[in-house]
């Protein structure tokens, strides 16, 4: 009787176990297609004025807010205002860096954050467009 009721109570427990895995991974995987779907319109940095740009992206937990600070036609500065859920910091970093290097949108994606580079990129549009 205790060892059917043990093996009861850890069947229990793995199956819990897995249905709670797999709404997790639903839940991280959700929006990931839209955020891809989405299409970076080209900006050229050299015919803004200078200043300090705000931009949103709002999508799920890829939504981010951005300043982006445009000087002599080059884009100095991007900080995150608020960041996005479950992001890696150093790839952040990179897509920043490869947009201050850049003379305009968009900028190659970063390996392995594909959809938060998109993200980003999104944000950073909305902060350098009248939309």
């Amino acid at each position: 009787m205790n060892t059917k009721r043990i093996v009861r109570t850890l069947g229990l427990f793995v199956l819990v176990f897995a249905a709670l895995a797999v709404m997790a991974i639903a839940y991280l995987m959700r929006h990931q297609d839209a955020v891809l779907d989405e299409t970076i319109r080209p900006i050229a940095f050299s015919d803004l004025a200078d200043g300090v740009y705000t931009g949103h992206y709002e999508r799920g937990r890829f939504s981010n807010t951005l300043e982006i600070t445009i000087e002599s036609g080059h884009v100095t500065n991007v900080r995150v205002v608020d960041d996005m859920w479950l992001r890696d910091e150093a790839k952040r970093d990179l897509l920043f860096y490869r947009v201050m290097q850049a003379d305009g949108l968009p900028v190659d994606a970063i390996s392995e954050a594909t959809v938060t580079s998109m993200a980003y990129m999104k944000a950073i549009e909305d902060a350098l467009t009248d939309d």
